[in-house]
């Protein structure tokens, strides 16, 4: 609730004393190092707690996804963060935020597109409107074959079957991925253009006057 009303202070002394009375409190301390990552942003901090947690739990699934994340940011060999996430998909197979995670990992930093592209399948099997893994699979389909129709399609649906009020990330989405496809679009024509022109030119036309 703390956390919620952006009391990051409060919610601090909160978590701490409940690990004073609790050093065990692998929540509180979950807690403490998600309020260094995302409110205060300090990721040595966040990644000392989560590596603490593990070293008490070493199957703490929110530990585990994570570290892997401010491992990622904080810029760690991507092998480190793989080992974590693949580790977080063999305690939990169905979560969709470490197999979304992984697939990014693999697609970004390794150049593993099939496996990327499996593991988000995975993602939108267990998850079928995330707007995340649907971000992601209209941005590869750009990628691929310049179209983000199907992805745009389950978005728009994710923003009608949202909570009266709870649209505004697939709506966000929606406009992101339509620009996306735009510019995209616009880098093929100019590139079609040149191939015409240069198609065009007289052999041996070097185009200086």
């Amino acid at each position: 609730l703390l956390q919620a009303h952006e009391d990051v202070t409060a919610a601090e002394d909160m978590f701490q004393q409940a690990l004073t009375v609790d050093p065990a409190h692998m929540t509180a301390k979950c807690n403490l190092a998600h309020l260094a990552h995302h409110h205060r942003a300090n990721l040595a901090r966040a990644h000392q707690l989560y590596r603490e947690v593990l070293r008490t739990d070493p199957k703490n699934l929110v530990a585990i996804s994570s570290m892997a994340t401010v491992a990622a940011e904080i810029g760690d060999c991507p092998e480190e963060v793989e080992h974590l996430l693949l580790q977080a998909i063999e305690i939990a197979p169905d979560d969709a935020d470490c197999l979304l995670n992984c697939a990014v990992l693999k697609w970004e930093y390794k150049n593993e597109r099939e496996e990327a592209k499996t593991l988000l399948n995975r993602c939108l099997q267990v998850s079928p409107l995330n707007v995340g893994a649907l971000c992601y699979k209209g941005l590869w389909g750009i990628t691929e074959r310049g179209d983000a129709t199907d992805a745009l399609n389950l978005l728009r649906k994710a923003a009608l079957l949202a909570p009266k009020g709870k649209d505004e990330p697939a709506q966000l989405a929606i406009d992101w991925l339509e620009a996306k496809a735009r510019e995209a679009d616009a880098q093929q024509k100019e590139r079609e253009a040149a191939h015409q022109k240069h198609s065009a030119a007289p052999p041996g036309a070097s185009g200086v006057p």
